[in-house]
């Protein structure tokens, strides 16, 4: 990655990963939202690969520019990817490709762009895309590639698909609906037009004649006009022609004069590039490609010191007084990374590549991200070094691993794909992580005994039979094996160290299926798969859990909490939120209180890690093809021009595992569904529901098959019986059922201005072993609650606090006192929370700017109770007083307003955007108020003559944080500075330099450890070839 900028960026919706820049490699799930502000380029021989499930969102006039590189957007039919604009009703340039290597896409939506995709001198292929609403055009071609595959393009303003000059463009199954123009056909363009449709526009095709225009079992219809053109249409063309208001016209220059300009590239070398398995291309030598870019710099990090006269412990480590913090946040001084990517491809479509990333710094002198080799030709592909794969959730979210990877392509069927697609691949997905060794992930860490990590090794295969354009089907297996003593290639361990996860050995046997039905407007996709994992020491990591548990923290978080053991330092970058819901939303304690408490409970349980014994293999319990070890999914996709309808469902057993799924969440439910609906030109509608259920079985020998009745065999219904909810009232993990929903209005007043509406609802519920006990110590403040205070002409009794004395109410204490002969007070906690979310937003398109802005308003309410609670009759003690006695009714209640305001201005060459967005959350507990704004600055200024071009970055972050203990008033604030300052040199159109400077500079005055300047020099140079 030659230059990559990653921030968090507060939006009125989500919190956003910033992205810029020229990029190359992974765009990951963890991360997203991703905010664009600045156009991501990937350079001639570099690529990029976006994950599943990954929402980008691009500013005003920021787009992606394939230069020669390729890029993989590799979505799936329940976690689709989506490039959108940063506000709903905005625009942002779009997808441009260039170059001789191919990038595809696969369940991807592209929403809102001016061009959806520009294709000049490049190869795409597409598969299951949606645009929408692209402003010039959909898929733009010139001089190159484009296949299309049960793909949509809709509601293009201008044109849907616009084939020029040397274009090449497959349409299969596709529909181009409600578009101004669905197709143009230009001079020398070649378009097929097979199984797919051209619905509901105004002009479906414009043909300038002199091509090769073909249509197969297409279907033009519903348009004013369905061919446009000054020669009359083919005998196909004609057959698919079908209930237009004109069959055929002929005013082409009227239209033609309207089309607007060509996205023509600049980076574009002229010569022809065509899909790789098309067969077609001149006989030339092997042409090689690439792209060397190089950053040199440096960074100075500045740390507090202690200015206590005692001394500090930050986990494991002791900073005496006067010393200076520990820095874990930035590694210091000089640094470099490489990269390097080369392409050769043969007149006959062969292809070798090569991609190296190298970083070097002075905590790790060589860090390879990575190093791969790739030979691909019409029947093989053969990948050593780093690889990526993905398929159904429930079995293969995503495995990235080190090692070899060979995928075989046999026969082809009707529609010209691969009869039989066969894929075999062995690596290591985790590198071992050795006691005493340095800890890469973390700066200034060491490996300590609880903290090794085994060599992870993945094994699998898949079989895919696309039978039919219409069907496939796909077989597979996966496998993986932890090695401690003798891994592969790498330095062993003894067998009793104590490592972070348990040692796992796992299989897991797969098949996926996916149907469209005829006419191509149903999608149905099924999965099925069987998997479990014998663990080596299952028994320290039950003991590792039970120290969270045992301290009151969530069960859903113990995956998080096991993460944190790894790099214990990352508690310092926990936000507000994240601790809360470690803690829980009513905990008492502050953010500063929530973290030394992580810091403690973390160096607690590595205590445990350290001194439980490593057992032998531990085989999953049961059979392996019992419903413990089975995991399903399905989902179902309706659509036509105005409806959008899907449902999805996912079962997942309480032993279920895979190594290509590992953060799946076991024992777990999920259904759910979406309804998009446009109900008129100006209006479209949405809503949506999913339910999710966590530990869906809970304990015992309860199925909870459908997930909606904990402790019941099927499921379907709540209400266990009595006897199981008494046995089981203090299990600690209980079935968690959360439900979403939301309802979203889009409204287009007029070309200029936008208005978007949405409400979201989300309710917890779950029972818990939460009880309330009498708390009978002065010192704990429950006598300070009103209830207990002395009542004139009422007997009183004396309580002494210290030297303190304090009257209170004689009969409320013997009535509170009467009840200490009880174990508890109360019992069988219902947990019950309600979350509301409210947003607005409104655009208006100004002369050579954009002014968004919005409001975003959320409430939390919190209606949790406890079932058996007949001994708090008559205590009528305040809300905060039952929390001392252990839990605060409605403490985790809170409402929250934001109101993010931007302007995006566009003068020539000159760029600027700004925003700001203050938030503001009052909490109902300790009178608790919150106040934060964060503004961000981003300028480019073009100068001479293209040649240089200046950027200049800025955001601020101020957070404040008022609350009371016992009645003292206490606050908190925190600081965060970004700026940079960025110099690009174009030397040539193949080489270009930046330089840039900047600092990030953290100050936390109320938590001094966390206080950290780093400044930093950046050179980088950038040569393709």
């Amino acid at each position: 990655m030659t230059i990559f900028a990653a921030a968090l960026h507060v939006s009125a919706f989500a919190v956003e990963t910033e992205l810029g820049g020229v990029f190359s490699g992974f765009i990951k799930k963890e991360g997203s939202p991703y905010l664009v502000k600045e156009t991501l380029i990937v350079p001639d021989g570099k690529s990029v690969l976006v994950e599943p499930g990954v929402v980008v969102k691009f500013a005003e006039g920021a787009g992606l520019d394939i230069r020669g590189g390729s890029l993989a957007v590799v979505g799936d039919l329940n976690k689709p990817v989506i490039f959108t604009s940063e506000d709903e009703s905005g625009t942002w340039n779009g997808i441009s490709i260039t170059g001789v290597k191919k990038s595809e896409a696969q369940y991807l939506q592209v929403v809102n762009a001016e061009f959806g995709f520009a294709v000049e001198s490049g190869v795409l292929e597409l598969r299951d895309v949606t645009i929408d609403n692209p402003q010039q055009a959909g898929v733009y071609v010139r001089n190159g590639s484009v296949e299309m595959q049960w793909s949509k393009i809709r509601n293009g303003v201008n044109i849907g698909v616009w084939a020029t000059q040397s274009a090449e463009v497959t349409l299969d199954g596709s529909t181009l609906e409600n578009n101004r123009v669905a197709l143009v056909s230009a001079e020398g363009s070649s378009v097929m037009l097979q199984r797919s449709k051209l619905l509901n526009n105004k002009i479906a095709v414009l043909d300038f004649g002199h091509n090769d225009l073909k249509q197969r079992n297409s279907l033009i219809q519903g348009s004013k006009i369905g061919y446009l053109s000054k020669d009359l249409p083919s005998a196909d063309i004609k057959r698919s022609l079908n209930d237009n208001e004109t069959a055929v016209a002929q005013n082409v220059d009227g239209v033609a004069e309207n089309l607007g300009d060509e996205p023509r590239n600049p980076y574009a070398d002229g010569t022809k590039s065509y899909n790789m398995f098309s067969g077609i291309g001149e006989v030339d030598p092997w042409k090689v490609s690439g792209n060397l870019a190089l950053d040199v710099g440096y960074h100075k990090v500045l740390m507090r010191h202690n200015p206590t006269g005692a001394d500090y412990l930050a986990g494991r480590d002791t900073v005496k007084p006067g010393d200076y913090y520990k820095n874990y946040f930035q590694v210091p001084g000089l640094f470099a990374n490489w990269n390097a990517s080369m392409v050769m491809e043969s007149p006959s479509g062969q292809t070798i590549e090569f991609n190296a990333d190298i970083s070097n710094d002075s905590w790790d002198k060589f860090k390879v991200y990575t190093l791969q080799m790739v030979y691909t030709d019409q029947m093989n592909s053969f990948t050593l070094g780093d690889f990526s794969l993905s398929a159904g959730d429930t079995y293969l979210a995503g495995i990235n691993a080190f090692g070899a990877m060979y995928q075989l392509n046999l026969f082809k069927n009707a529609a010209g794909e691969p009869l039989f697609v066969g894929t075999a691949f062995a690596g290591e997905a985790q590198a071992p992580k050795i006691v005493g060794e340095r800890n890469y992930d973390l700066y200034n860490e060491y490996i300590e005994d609880g903290e090794a990590e085994a060599q992870n090794i993945v094994v699998g295969g898949r079989v895919r039979w696309n039978m039919h354009r219409r069907f496939n089907g796909t077989l597979g297996f996966i496998g993986s094996k932890d090695y401690l003593e003798d891994p592969f290639f790498r330095d062993g361990q003894p067998g009793d160290v104590n490592t972070v996860d348990p040692l796992v050995t796992s299989r897991n046997f797969f098949a996926d299926g996916n149907w469209l039905f005829f006419p191509g407007d149903i999608k149905l996709n099924g999965q099925i798969a069987v998997g479990a994992a014998d663990t080596a020491n299952a028994a320290k990591i039950r003991a590792i859990n039970q120290v969270f548990l045992g301290a009151g923290l969530d069960a859903s978080n113990l995956g998080l909490l096991n993460k944190l053991m790894k790099n214990p330092q990352e508690v310092n970058g926990l936000s507000r939120d994240q601790l809360a819901s470690i803690f829980g939303e009513s905990s008492m304690l502050t953010p500063s209180e929530m973290r030394e408490e992580l810091r403690k409970l973390l160096d607690k349980a590595s205590r445990v890690a350290k001194n439980t014994v490593v057992q032998d293999l531990d085989p999953t319990s049961g059979e392996l093809w019992d419903h413990n070890h089975v995991a399903l999914a399905g989902s179902y996709e309706w659509s036509n021009e105005n409806t959008f309808i899907e449902g999805f469902m996912r079962y997942v057993g309480k032993e279920y595992y895979s190594a290509g799924s590992p953060d799946l969440q076991q024992n777990s439910r999920m259904v759910g569904g979406n309804l998009r609906q446009k109900i008129f030109d100006f209006w479209r509608f949405s809503f949506g529901y999913v339910m999710n259920v966590e530990n869906a079985a809970g304990e015992g020998s309860s199925y909870n098959i459908m997930g909606m009745g904990e402790g019941t065999k099927w499921g379907m219904f709540s209400g266990a019986e009595k006897d199981w909810l008494e046995e089981h009232e203090q299990d600690e993990n209980r079935t968690l059922y959360t439900h979403d929903a939301y309802v979203g209005n889009q409204f287009r007043l007029n070309k200029n201005i936008d208005l978007s509406l949405r409400y979201a609802v989300n309710y917890r519920t779950r029972s818990t072993a939460q009880r309330l006990y009498a708390n009978y110590s002065v010192n704990s403040g429950i006598y300070n609650d009103d209830w207990f205070k002395a009542r004139d002409g009422r007997p009183t009794v004396d309580v002494i606090n210290g030297n303190d004395t304090l009257k209170i109410d004689s009969a409320h204490w013997a009535h509170y006192y009467g009840l200490s002969k009880y174990e508890y007070l109360a019992t069988q906690f219902d947990e019950k929370i309600l979350r509301h979310h409210a947003q607005i937003g409104l655009t208006f398109k100004l002369p050579m700017n954009v002014l968004k802005v919005g409001a975003s308003l959320m409430v939390r309410k919190d209606y949790s109770e406890f079932v058996q609670d007949k001994l708090l009759n008559g205590l009528d003690l305040s809300d905060e007083s039952f929390g001392i006695l252990g839990y605060q009714f409605h403490g985790s209640e809170f409402f929250e307003q934001r109101y993010p305001i931007s302007l995006a201005t566009t003068v020539g060459g000159f760029k600027n955007v700004l925003s700001v967005t203050p938030r503001y959350k009052i909490f109902n507990r300790n009178n608790m108020t919150e106040f934060e704004w964060i503004l961000d600055e981003n300028m480019t200024f073009p100068m001479a003559n293209q040649f240089l071009e200046l950027t200049l970055n800025g955001g601020v972050r101020q957070n404040f944080l008022d609350y009371e203990v016992r009645k003292q008033k206490m606050d908190e604030m925190e600081l965060d500075l970004n700026g940079s300052v960025a110099l690009r040199v174009n030397h040539s159109d193949k080489l270009y330099t930046v330089w840039t400077l900047g600092t990030v500079m953290n100050y936390r005055p109320d938590n001094l450890a966390d206080e950290y300047k780093d400044l930093y020099i950046i050179a980088s140079l950038n040569y393709s070839f």
